[in-house]
């Protein structure tokens, strides 16, 4: 799309263009912008920003690969995806998108979802009430599974026992968070 550059704009160089386009064709003409998956139960999905088209039953799925994009797209089964008007993000960076055509909410979700357990409250690891849904982690983490520290209001996780996290699960400290060790507990990832 060509815009002026002539006065009150700028010049070209001092904005950024869009780093995807798709052409305006019968149903796919309205652009839906959507969100970064930034959840850890679906690793595929993983940085991916999700878009869609409130016409054309479209998903996209688009990925910075170095100085370029990657562009997935996916068509929507049937006529139940179309009206999607907006997405929204969970505190635990799961997605969803509003159908207004159906006036439902959709959770956006990949194959192999892993199990997460994610430790938000303020003390010991063993006390299962500062774990989501009061489920501490197994011992040892199997693969597939996903321990996340994310402590609310400036909190703290305490390790107090020895816990291994086997190949293929993961174990993230969420930025800004507080994990610490007790004593001589081990914290073996493999």
């Amino acid at each position: 799309m060509v815009h002026p550059t002539s006065a009150p704009c700028l010049p070209i160089s001092n904005y950024v263009s869009p780093f995807y386009e798709y052409t305006i064709v019968s149903n796919n003409k309205s652009v839906i912008g959507g969100n970064v998956y930034r959840g850890y139960a679906y690793a595929d999905l993983k940085g991916w920003y999700i878009a869609a088209d409130y016409f054309s039953q479209r998903l996209r799925k688009i990925l910075k690969n170095g100085n370029s994009w990657v562009v997935v797209q996916q068509t929507m089964p049937d006529n139940t995806y179309t009206g999607i008007a907006d997405f929204g993000e969970t505190e635990d960076g799961e997605l969803h998108m509003v159908d207004l055509s159906h006036n439902i909410i959709y959770k956006i979700t990949a194959a192999n979802p892993k199990t997460v357990y994610t430790f938000t409250g303020n003390g010991l690891w063993t006390t299962a009430s500062n774990w989501k849904e009061g489920i501490t982690p197994p011992d040892p983490l199997p693969a597939g599974s996903v321990i996340v520290i994310k402590p609310y209001n400036n909190g703290t996780c305490t390790l107090t026992e020895n816990q291994t996290i086997n190949t293929g699960a993961d174990f993230f400290v969420e930025p800004g968070c507080n994990f610490v060790l007790d004593n001589s507990k081990i914290l073996n990832i493999d």
